[in-house]
């Protein structure tokens, strides 16, 4: 697992979420919305995104995030997160996919730059990654 990816906090519904856009949270978004993470970017620049896609990639983000951190906590379910994206909107959802797409996509050596066009809180989250693995 790569540790500058970090994780993105996100609100959704009203709870607090983590994403982390990991190579295996981009095949599981892949896998399950069955289009690749270029095509659904291509989709929200054309404005022709499904709520459902913007969904299935928040959701395995979450899942990445649980994935990653090895807990015993389960990740919510995807039809759980799907109705908290309708729930929130999708105008606000689609910021959020667009973060975790740029993220999942950009390489590692422009992740600072990514962070700063973005304004997120990825770098915090990242900061507190490397933190909690040099404790170990």
């Amino acid at each position: 697992m790569n540790p500058k990816r970090g994780e993105i906090k996100i609100e959704l519904g009203g709870e607090e979420f983590f994403l982390r856009p990991s190579f295996e949270a981009i095949c599981t978004f892949e896998d399950r919305a069955n289009l690749s993470i270029f095509d659904a970017l291509d989709g929200m620049n054309r404005g022709s995104i499904k709520l459902k896609t913007l969904a299935v990639a928040l959701w395995a983000g979450i899942c990445g995030y649980h994935d990653h951190k090895g807990t015993s906590e389960k990740a919510p379910s995807f039809a759980y997160i799907g109705s908290l994206c309708q729930k929130q909107g999708i105008e606000s959802v689609i910021s959020i996919a667009v973060k975790f797409f740029s993220t999942a996509v950009c390489a590692d050596s422009d992740l600072e730059k990514l962070e700063k066009s973005l304004g997120n809180e990825i770098g915090a989250e990242k900061k507190k990654t490397r933190a909690s693995s040099t404790k170990k």
